[in-house]
């Protein structure tokens, strides 16, 4: 099903024109190939799983998992992460997903799988992934997109206006964004990072964007977690790198405290140091 409606929406990433699927191959009558089928998901940019090692040890540990364990992965993050992920965020996010009839991305899925009709995209062959390509040109057409999730992803993209352009290209007039990503946390690269967002800045992102709604989805008591799991693991480990991942991994003892996100999200205050803001947009 989700094959099906993606090779509907297929485009070549360089000039736009319809492409031609022959013998596994995508190809592009101005640009030649462009793509191919590997293990049935829809290559048209990759990079190894071990290339988002580079960073260091955590990152070294998240790949092991993501690679090994994908189903198990999100619920591990969920019981260990610093960041509270809540249901109601979770319900947020898939408003409308369930509709068979929409194309529905989600952009830098990762080893999640929302639901049967999200299409999944990145740029690491994980199992769920359906697509892989560069979301900074996408092997997509334009305005053939209903709605586009993007979650915790932009913060590690070296240029996300260029992405979020993009975004706007592919999605068709009235088409939804939900996107989250982080305002108060450590740097985390798998392989990189590079920004954080208020709600300002997310705004100014999305300038030509209609806002329909920026909300909290990860609040004080996440980004509080964040910073005592590193500050602790510094102050003890004596500018021992050995000894800093020691007390980092004891530190996930740590994370309960984000449940008090659970009231504290709602405070009218909480965007002052939230960890996760999330935003809806409307292509006008």
């Amino acid at each position: 099903m989700k094959k099906e409606k993606l090779k509907e929406i297929l485009a070549c990433p360089k000039c736009q024109s319809k492409l031609v699927l022959q013998s596994d191959n995508f190809t592009c009558s101005s640009c030649g190939k462009v793509g191919q089928v590997e293990d049935s998901k829809f290559v048209f940019f990759k990079i190894d799983t071990e290339v988002s090692t580079a960073s260091g040890f955590l990152s070294q540990c998240k790949e092991f998992i993501k690679t090994r364990f994908p189903k198990l992965y999100p619920q591990i993050i969920d019981w260990i992460s610093p960041v509270y992920s809540s249901r109601k965020q979770a319900k947020w996010t898939l408003r409308g997903v369930d509709d068979a009839e929409k194309i529905i991305l989600n952009l830098g899925s990762g080893c999640s799988d929302l639901s049967e009709n999200v299409i999944n995209v990145d740029i690491y062959p994980y199992k769920p992934a359906d697509l892989l390509a560069s979301i900074h040109s996408l092997p997509i057409a334009s305005n053939s997109v209903d709605i586009i999730l993007s979650i915790a992803c932009l913060e590690h993209i070296e240029d996300p206006q260029r992405v979020v352009k993009e975004m706007y290209r592919i999605l068709k007039p009235g088409g939804l964004i939900r996107c989250a990503i982080p305002f108060m946390q450590g740097i985390h690269g798998s392989p990189d990072d590079y920004q954080r967002y208020t709600p300002n800045g997310l705004k100014t992102l999305f300038k030509d964007f209609s806002v329909n709604e920026v909300r909290v989805s990860a609040g004080p008591a996440s980004t509080l977690v964040w910073i005592l799991q590193e500050w602790f693991a510094i102050l003890l480990s004596f500018g021992i790198k050995p000894l800093y991942w020691f007390w980092y991994i004891i530190g996930f003892i740590l994370s309960p405290i984000k449940l008090l996100d659970i009231f504290l999200n709602n405070h009218p205050m909480a965007e002052q140091i939230a960890s996760v803001f999330a935003i809806e947009v409307r292509k006008k």
